[in-house]
């Protein structure tokens, strides 16, 4: 439960840095900000300092905030006076525009590059991660888990070639499973002429860095990451559009959770390393050029400058909704079918 904990305020702590870069682009360009709060609606309590609300609220995942004039402009456009326009979103020049929307994917590529960083600059030591035991193995009946660390062992290879070269043979395996080690007695079976156990393991280690160094690695890393995102949106759309099919790999908020979840259970460290990785894939996806994201806003934004005016309110706001309806149902499908694996 406290790991889940750690995952839950983890995620929401990026969500938060996320908006807390578009509160202090904002702020920067002097915008008219109404609320910054953490969590969603409904609100628990908030103190108003200066124009702004600070608020906490009901349901304690994510953050927002609350930029005058980014939505409801055709209200705005008809109840505010116009020597007041030029500190809400939608009157500013499109530089300050941009920057605010670019701030919030800045803060989660930096914070990523950091977090990233420092898992690095902490390390961790070589160990073997069961990933999945087989049902009605030996492993199975002799108490094996997913996520258990077996000890002693210097490489995979190492393992694997143990267990291979000893077959009908009773061992003794030293695991550790969460902070407790403990011993498991198993028979290994013959299978095809070799040694069979009944478990898929990996082997996974973060080589304790120079904090100078940490931070080199840590933002290649990122970039790394970076690429690695794009070539799996193309591979995803390649699937979508192809096969009609989302792919195994595409994971959704409780996949997110749930996996990030079993990675701190094993190192807080690599839980570390994890949600590094998360908030720079979050800049990743929040940059592409798709409507109801940041991206789409400065995609918006160019098409602005381009034509040499902006769209109508009333497209913007038709595209947007639109995307934001496409965006729910792929999330509530993937949603579904995490759920679905979970259980």
């Amino acid at each position: 439960m406290l790991v889940l904990i750690l995952v839950l305020l983890g995620i929401s702590f990026l969500i938060l840095i996320h908006e807390a870069g578009h509160f202090w682009a904002a702020k920067k360009c002097n915008m008219k900000v109404e609320e910054f709060g953490f969590g969603l609606p409904p609100r628990i309590l908030g103190f108003k300092r200066g124009e702004t609300i600070y608020s906490i609220n009901l349901l304690p995942f994510g953050a927002f905030v609350r930029i005058a004039g980014e939505s409801d402009l055709e209200n705005i456009q008809n109840n505010i006076d116009l020597k007041d326009r030029q500190r809400y979103f939608y009157y500013q020049s499109a530089k300050n525009r941009a920057f605010v929307t670019v701030a919030g994917i800045l803060a989660n590529f930096l914070i990523g590059w950091v977090l990233i960083s420092s898992s690095l600059a902490i390390g961790r030591p070589f160990s073997i991660i069961v990933t999945d035991v087989f049902p009605n193995s030996p492993a199975f009946e002799a108490g094996f888990q997913k996520n258990d660390l077996i000890l002693g062992y210097q490489t995979e290879n190492e393992l694997r070639n143990f267990i291979l070269n000893n077959p009908n043979k009773e061992v003794e395996f030293r695991i550790k499973r969460g902070d407790k080690e403990k011993n498991i007695n198993v028979k290994i079976i013959e299978k095809d002429g070799k040694g069979f156990l009944g478990i898929y393991f990996v082997g996974g280690e973060i080589p304790k860095q120079r904090i100078d160094k940490a931070f080199i690695r840590g933002f290649l890393y990122s970039l790394e990451i970076f690429k690695l995102n794009a070539y799996g949106i193309y591979v995803f759309l390649s699937n979508l559009f192809t096969h009609g099919k989302i792919i195994d790999g595409v994971v959704g908020p409780v996949g997110i959770v749930n996996f990030s979840k079993q990675v701190g259970e094993i190192s807080l460290v690599y839980l570390l390393n994890l949600l590094g990785i998360i908030s720079v894939s979050l800049a990743f996806m929040n940059f592409l050029p798709f409507p109801a994201l940041d991206g789409g806003r400065l995609l918006f934004i160019l098409i602005e400058k381009i034509r040499g005016k902006s769209l109508s309110l009333k497209l913007e706001s038709i595209i947007n909704g639109i995307g934001f309806v496409l965006l729910l149902i792929l999330i509530i499908f993937i949603t579904f079918r995490d759920i679905k694996k979970i259980f």
